[in-house]
């Protein structure tokens, strides 16, 4: 993480191509601070079953990267 989460929103570094896997999956997010640097914000509305798919989707893109 690059700053702590607060409140609806949490910054952290995504490669590049993990950026472009969850771009593709419909994901919104904009660059933050630095090159690697990803800012997701989510709606007060959002649901645990919408920030568990995010999640997935992140981890999916992560491993993709990595392997």
């Amino acid at each position: 993480l690059i700053v702590a989460p607060e409140a609806n929103g949490v910054f952290f570094e995504m490669s590049p191509a993990a950026a472009q896997t969850v771009a593709a999956r419909g994901w919104k997010f904009l660059p933050f601070l630095t090159p690697l640097g990803c800012r997701f914000m989510c709606s007060w509305a959002t649901k645990p079953a919408d920030l568990a798919r995010l999640i997935a989707d992140l981890e999916s893109a992560a491993g993709a990267d990595q392997g």
